[in-house]
């Protein structure tokens, strides 16, 4: 604003129609004729008018609204005597009455208001109160029913405990029978496993079979073939020395000529030669 008030006229020739040569020479012969005014009407007095308007002028308000508050006060002052010593007119008072009397009417309006609004409210706290002493009762009932339980489940879990100690007991009996059945079991099965490998065949009563022969022997016949995976888990060969002893029991049946050996083109399998099924019949015919 303050460049703009000394180079107003630098504005109006920049906007007039004048051809921009002509603009150029009014310019430096009648408005900037020297560099000196030029750097003054452009920079410094723009730059000093800012300054003053910035730092000088709020300092002269200050106390321009400082003395205008000062009369205002005094005129309230004299406002307020004047009001006090004056009295009210008739048409005054009349409508200073009627304010008085809506005051009240609406104030007494808002009292009734309040008073009803008190009254449901006390109400409604009464149906609260009486939901909270059902809630209470509730809680009560509650509280007994919980109590009950608690006694009835410790009932049930002192005859429980005392079932799962007679349990107990009888798991222990039977372990002990299971244990006498096992050891019984044993000795019956070393017993059979002794006579049965001394089981020979009527033609052949130079052959005798070990058991593990035997149970290949019958698999191979009912099962029509078997592969060495079978053979395997028939023995219960699970590790590598005992898979060398399945492999050399195999070997003594390819000897014995009771299986034979095939393949498939995806592996080998045993089958049992006419040899093995006369001696499985024979064998079994023995045993029986």
């Amino acid at each position: 604003m303050s460049w703009c008030f000394f180079n107003h006229k630098l504005i109006l020739l920049v906007l007039s129609s004048e051809k921009y040569s002509d603009k150029i020479k009014i310019m430096n012969s009648e408005l900037y004729p020297s560099e000196s005014i030029y750097c003054l009407f452009l920079f410094v007095l723009p730059f000093m008018a800012a300054c003053v308007f910035i730092y000088l002028y709020p300092i002269a308000a200050n106390f321009a609204y400082a003395y205008s508050e000062k009369k205002n006060a005094e005129l309230r002052n004299i406002k307020l005597k004047y009001d006090d010593t004056v009295p009210l007119s008739l048409e005054a008072s009349i409508k200073l009455k009627r304010l008085c009397f809506d005051n009240e009417a609406m104030l007494q309006e808002k009292i009734d208001d309040l008073n009803n609004k008190l009254e449901q409210t006390k109400i409604a706290v009464n149906e609260k109160a009486n939901e909270v002493n059902k809630l209470e009762v509730f809680v009560v009932e509650l509280e007994n029913k919980i109590l009950s339980l608690n006694d009835r489940n410790e009932q049930n879990i002192k005859s429980l405990k005392l079932k799962n100690e007679g349990l107990h007991q009888e798991l222990d009996i039977i372990k002990s029978e299971r244990d006498d059945m096992k050891i019984s079991y044993d000795r019956l099965r070393d017993i059979v496993d002794n006579r049965f490998s001394q089981v020979k065949i009527k033609n052949n009563p130079d052959e005798v079979y070990t058991n593990n022969e035997k149970v290949i022997l019958n698999n191979v016949v009912n099962l029509d073939s078997l592969t060495d995976d079978d053979i395997f888990k028939l023995i219960g060969a699970k590790n590598k020395t005992q898979i060398i002893k399945g492999k050399k029991i195999i070997e003594d049946l390819l000897e014995k000529k009771l299986i034979s050996r095939n393949f498939d083109g995806s592996g080998y399998y045993y089958v049992a030669t006419p040899k093995g099924e006369s001696a499985y019949l024979e064998l079994n015919d023995s045993i029986n």
